[in-house]
Parts: C-alpha cells; sequence; structure tokens
C-alpha cells in the first residue's frame, strides 16, 4: 500500500481535517485564496476535450467513480 489516505478535491475541507486530526493537528483550517467563480467547470470543455481528459486519466476517473454528468451536478462528493 503506497498511501493510506486519499482525499478528494469536492470534499478538501473535510479531508483535510482528517489528515490534521491522524497527524495530531488540530484546529488546523486551510486558507482560501484566489477562489475561482461559480461558472459551472463543464463550461471550459467541448465534447472533443472532454473525450480527451477521459483517455488521459481514464485510470482515475474509474477509480473515484467520476463523470462530468456527475461532477456537474456535484453527485460524487
Amino acid at each position: 500500500k503506497i498511501v493510506d489516505f486519499i482525499g478528494r478535491f469536492e470534499r478538501l475541507e473535510k479531508d483535510f481535517a482528517t489528515i490534521a486530526s491522524t497527524i495530531g493537528i488540530s484546529n488546523a483550517t486551510l486558507p482560501k485564496e484566489r477562489a475561482s467563480s461559480s461558472i459551472n467547470y463543464e463550461e471550459y470543455y467541448d465534447e472533443k476535450t472532454k473525450k480527451l481528459i477521459e483517455q488521459i486519466y481514464a485510470s482515475d476517473i474509474e477509480y473515484f467513480g467520476y463523470t462530468f454528468e456527475d461532477m456537474a451536478t456535484n453527485k460524487t462528493a
């Protein structure tokens, strides 16, 4: 086993708190800097780039159970 825990970006604060607690750091918080706009990430992709991402990151997408549709509605969080 290479790692004990894999955090997910869509629940970054919760997973960061889990890691901090595991290593003995209490009350740890992540600063929010350069927050993006509320534009749906899918607006950055067309069908061609979606297919490219699906090919390049196929193992990650399968491991985490991601789809473009699920991410748009935050079903995997």
